[in-house]
C-alpha cells in the first residue's frame, strides 16, 4: 500500500490501471482529471523504447507539479482544462488536439517515475544519414499532416530514440522542432497570401497545431524577423 498524497497546488496524484484509490475529500474539494487509454501510453512507451514492454506500465503515484517536467505535465492539463468546454474551439483542430496529446503522455512518460524510467534513460543508437534524409521527406511532403514521432520513426523503421538522436547529430534539431519549422513556413505562407479580415492569427495558428501562442509569436519573429500581425498588416496594406 502506498503512503497517502496530499492534493496541494505543488503536487498531484497519478492513478495507474488496475490499482483501487480512496479519495478522502472535504467539501471545498476540486478536481481536474484526465483520463489517458492505458493501450496508448504502453504504446508511446513501447515507441519511445524501440520495443515492447513486457511489464504493464506502473507509474509512481505522487506527482511533483514544481519541477520543470511537471511543470509540462501541470501546463498541459491546464490548457485542455481551457480548450475543452467550446464545442467550436481549439480542440476541433486536429492537428492541436494530436499535439495535446503527445505533449501529455511524453511529459509523464519521461518526467514521472515508473518502472521503465531506467530503460528509458539507456544510452541508445543514434539513425544514420538515411533514415533521417527519409524522415525529412515525408515530413517536408505532408506537413499538414498531424505526425508524431513514433509514427514518423516507425515510417523510417528506426527506434524513436534513434531518430531524436540522428536529428540531433545530422541537423542539431529533433523531428518535431524541424516539423514546426515547416508549419511556421506554412504559417507564413497562409498570413501573407490572406484576403484582410478574413482569418486571424489565431485561426491560422492554431490549423497548423499551435499549441502555446506566447511561443509561437517567440519563433515566428526569430524565423522571419517580424510579428504574426505585422504580416497580416502588411498584406491589407498590400491590398489597399
Amino acid at each position: 500500500m502506498h503512503r497517502p498524497i496530499y492534493g496541494t497546488p505543488q503536487t498531484a496524484a497519478v492513478f495507474t490501471p488496475g490499482y483501487t484509490a480512496d479519495l478522502d475529500c472535504d467539501e471545498e474539494f476540486s478536481q481536474l482529471a484526465v483520463m489517458i487509454p492505458r493501450t496508448d501510453m504502453q504504446l508511446e512507451l513501447e515507441n519511445l523504447l524501440g520495443h515492447s514492454a513486457t511489464k504493464p506500465l506502473t507509474f509512481s503515484p505522487q506527482l511533483d507539479l514544481t519541477s520543470g517536467p511537471g511543470c509540462a505535465v501541470l501546463q498541459a492539463l491546464l490548457l485542455i482544462d481551457q480548450v475543452s468546454n467550446d464545442p467550436h474551439g481549439l480542440l476541433q483542430h486536429p492537428l492541436f488536439a494530436q499535439r495535446l496529446e503527445q505533449v501529455l503522455m511524453e511529459s509523464l512518460l519521461l518526467a514521472q517515475p515508473h518502472n521503465y524510467s531506467e530503460a528509458l534513460l539507456a544510452p541508445v543508437s543514434s539513425a544514420g544519414p538515411r533514415p533521417v534524409a527519409h524522415a525529412v521527406e515525408l515530413l517536408r511532403a505532408k506537413p499538414e499532416h498531424a505526425w508524431t514521432v513514433s509514427e514518423l520513426a516507425d515510417g523510417v523503421a528506426v527506434s524513436v530514440r534513434s531518430l531524436q538522436e540522428g536529428f540531433r547529430r545530422s541537423m542539431s534539431n529533433t523531428p518535431m522542432a524541424y516539423l514546426r519549422e515547416l508549419r511556421l513556413e506554412q504559417i507564413h505562407k497562409e498570413l501573407s497570401d490572406a484576403e484582410p479580415g478574413t482569418v486571424t492569427v489565431t485561426e491560422v495558428a492554431a490549423k497548423w497545431g499551435v499549441t502555446h501562442f506566447g511561443r509561437f509569436a517567440a519563433s515566428y519573429r526569430r524565423q522571419f524577423s517580424e510579428r504574426p500581425s505585422d504580416t497580416m498588416r502588411r498584406t491589407a496594406i498590400s491590398a489597399d
